[in-house]
């Protein structure tokens, strides 16, 4: 039981096409049409312009070796489910906005920080003592910030984020 649990890890990992220990992204997300109109948004009077993960690749790359934007990071799935999240080769405290189809944040979640990879762990033991975050609410979209974020712009949940939801969900990536 224990090597089919094993072996299916290695799959699943290969699948979502995970990065080393220490990878650090140099090329953008992948390229999307985008306009004022698509990408502004804003909550209690704070601006927001966030990068945008809409592709599996992007999702599953989200802010691995980097420090998150200024603005966050919106991850778009294609489905209204609860959200899985986990943080590979993420360095930083983030926290998660879950937010509906109307931009309306249902929870705020933390995500710590990992430890890196150990030197005497293979891959696939470190992917598999990552812990996966998941949501309590049902959604599309989950914008990820540095930690703090929220409590920084007096944000909790039931605030609702002014923007073009509906253009924003129409482009499948």
């Amino acid at each position: 039981m224990k090597q089919l649990a094993i072996a299916l890890t290695i799959t699943l990992l290969g699948i979502a096409g995970c990065r080393p220990a220490g990878h650090v992204r140099h090329e953008p997300l992948s390229p999307i049409p985008r306009s004022t109109s698509d990408t502004a948004f804003s909550i209690k009077g704070h601006g927001l312009d966030p990068d945008l993960a809409m592709t599996p690749a992007d999702r599953t790359l989200g802010l691995q070796g980097r420090q998150p934007p200024q603005d966050g990071l919106i991850l778009l799935f294609p489905m209204n489910t609860r959200q899985s999240i986990w943080m590979p080769n993420c360095p930083v405290d983030l926290e998660a906005w879950v937010i509906d189809e109307q931009g309306v944040i249902l929870e705020i979640f933390q995500l710590p920080a990992e430890p890196a990879r150990a030197a005497d762990e293979r891959e696939w033991q470190y992917h598999a003592r990552l812990p996966r975050h998941r949501a309590k609410h049902a959604s599309r979209i989950i914008w990820e910030f540095k930690s703090g974020t929220a409590a920084e712009m007096d944000v909790t949940p039931g605030d609702v984020i002014d923007g073009n939801w509906t253009r924003l969900l129409a482009n499948p990536g």
